[in-house]
């Protein structure tokens, strides 16, 4: 895992981390307060590693939605037990996440979870959700067959490539 911060004097306007997956690829995320700030963390990001980078969906508040974010916690123990998100878009929501952490597995908790974000949207008139599912990942396949959805295509995944170091073919 690295880190990189911009600054404006002494105050942080952003921060980029980068995480290296056991595959090998740098996949970075960027949290920015300021947007003039996003090139030059970018820039640092790539400039520091000279690898591809890789990122998935950003946050962005106005693509969040407080009653679609759950996290889940066991009134006994208070202990983290699961965590489900839809984020908005134009288009249609997006189901961003549905997690249940070993001890709370194959109880239902995951259906719950879904079931109570998509509550709100559907008191909204919102009747589709998108999703992704690794297809060698049976387990959120199976879950996402048990809530009824169905496939229609695949994911897409956003690369950075680092450009060839000058002289370089």
């Amino acid at each position: 895992m690295a880190a990189w911060r911009a600054l404006a004097g002494a105050e942080v306007i952003g921060e980029a981390n980068a995480m290296l997956r056991p595959d090998r690829r740098w996949f970075v995320s960027i949290d920015t307060w300021l947007p003039d700030s996003f090139p030059s963390l970018v820039s640092a990001v790539a400039d520091d590693l000279r690898q591809d980078l890789y990122t998935t969906q950003n946050f962005d508040e106005r693509r969040f939605d407080p009653a679609t974010y759950l996290v889940a916690v066991d009134d006994a123990s208070q202990a983290f037990a699961g965590l489900a998100r839809v984020w908005k878009h134009r288009r249609q929501p997006r189901l961003g996440l549905v997690g249940v952490t070993p001890g709370y597995r194959r109880r239902g908790l995951a259906k719950l979870l879904l079931a109570a974000v998509f509550a709100p949207l559907c008191e909204r008139g919102i009747s589709e959700v998108a999703a992704e599912a690794d297809a060698a990942d049976p387990a959120a396949n199976a879950l996402l067959a048990r809530i009824g959805a169905r496939r229609v295509g695949g994911s897409l995944e956003l690369v950075r490539r680092v450009p060839p170091l000058a002289g370089t073919v």
